[in-house]
């Protein structure tokens, strides 16, 4: 689409979105729907097609297409340029930002000004530095470039002659959901092979930031879906057959998928804008960052200075999307931005695993069944269906 010098070739105020996170793509479908006055808009994407997390985990089982999970973030651009809200796109990553000078350097070295900007970029994975992981681990994140990898990985699974080893490092709610449906898929797709899925984490149980009662179903599951886990081990080392824990001991391993938490981006170390102790970007209750009014940040890239034990979780930036777009409707119109984001107290988790059932847990209490994963599929799969 156009060039980011097009896109500030008007005497409109430019607003600048960085990523296309969950948080955003649910703002310009708003603006899309009533485009505020006096703005022209430019999106920066270092992939056109943003995946909405929720559905992962469903594409990893092999239960739904890769598309089901899809949101294209140019086609949902044109969209606004047609509703007659001047809109661009520029695809390619941004590799620094200057707040103060109002400024943003791009991938190929060139800058982009804006008078607005915005930033859902997501984050990264922690652990990633640790000995042989970027070059013998999958990483979940970006999630795009996983799952571009896992069709291929698990192809390569096929020609093994032994049965395969998978570890899955990291027992929170993300990996306990991609160890369930990794064994779904290679079942599928082994037939006759029987692969090992091995869940590893440094805690002593799976899901430690879960209920008590949510961690014992998941615990009987692991045993009913044959999913070993392995408590106690933190890895020091990865390797192109195996796992090296820092006590000395080894797992043999044919894959490794690297899910250990997430971590904050590069993106966020080259600012100058204000971070948070882990090196998120700061923000406060009304999603500026801290000590500026002429940027947001938003979804797992930034933390709630009000609340910095806030999950980093898809449902949250979902519901930072009317609160975004209500401040910067009212800094665009020359107000002070007054809404304010808080986290609820108890969520509504569900957790797929991988065979047709998934595990709800809010306010302590738990259950599953495939009553749970029809209602997860209902929500994730409307909101993916608003953008099309």
């Amino acid at each position: 689409m156009a060039s980011p010098a097009a896109s500030v070739r008007s005497g409109r105020r430019h607003v600048v979105f960085i990523g296309g996170g969950h948080t955003h793509v649910d703002v310009l479908k708003r603006w899309r729907r009533q485009p505020p006055a006096g703005v022209r808009v430019t999106v920066v994407v270092d992939r056109p097609i943003a995946v909405y997390s929720g559905l992962v985990p469903d594409v990893v089982a092999g239960r739904s297409p890769r598309s089901a999970c899809e949101i294209d973030v140019v086609a949902l651009v044109r969209r606004l340029d047609a509703a007659r809200l001047p809109a661009s796109c520029v695809e390619q990553a941004a590799v620094a930002i200057e707040a103060d000078a109002r400024r943003i350097t791009l991938a190929d070295g060139s800058t982009l000004p804006y008078d607005l900007l915005s930033i859902d970029v997501g984050s990264t994975v922690a652990g990633l530095d640790l000995e042989g992981v970027r070059e013998h681990a999958l990483a979940t994140r970006p999630i795009g470039r996983f799952l571009d990898a896992i069709e291929t990985w698990v192809e390569a699974l096929r020609v093994i002659g032994s049965p395969p080893t998978l570890a899955v490092v990291g027992a929170g709610a993300a990996g306990v959901e991609l160890a369930f449906c990794l064994r779904r898929r290679l079942d599928d797709a082994l037939a006759a092979q029987q692969a090992r899925v091995v869940l590893i984490d440094n805690a002593d149980r799976p899901l430690v930031d879960g209920g008590a009662r949510a961690r014992h179903l998941v615990t009987k599951a692991l045993i009913e879906r044959d999913v070993e886990f392995l408590p106690h081990r933190r890895v020091a080392a990865v390797t192109t057959d195996r796992l090296i824990f820092r006590r000395g001991s080894e797992l043999e391993t044919t894959g490794v998928v690297w899910a250990s938490g997430a971590a904050p981006g590069a993106l966020a170390r080259a600012s100058d804008l204000q971070l948070d102790a882990r090196g998120f970007f700061a923000v406060a209750p009304t999603l500026c960052a801290i000590g500026r009014h002429d940027v947001f940040a938003t979804g797992d890239c930034a933390a709630l200075i009000d609340h910095p034990r806030a999950p980093k979780a898809g449902v949250l930036a979902v519901r930072q999307a009317p609160i975004l777009d209500a401040n910067l409707r009212a800094t665009i119109a020359g107000r002070p931005p007054r809404r304010r984001f808080r986290p609820q107290r108890a969520m509504l988790r569900l957790l797929n695993l991988g065979d047709g059932t998934a595990i709800a847990e809010k306010w302590g209490l738990a259950a599953r069944g495939r009553w749970a994963q029809r209602l997860k599929d209902r929500i994730d799969r409307r909101f993916v269906a608003t953008f099309r």
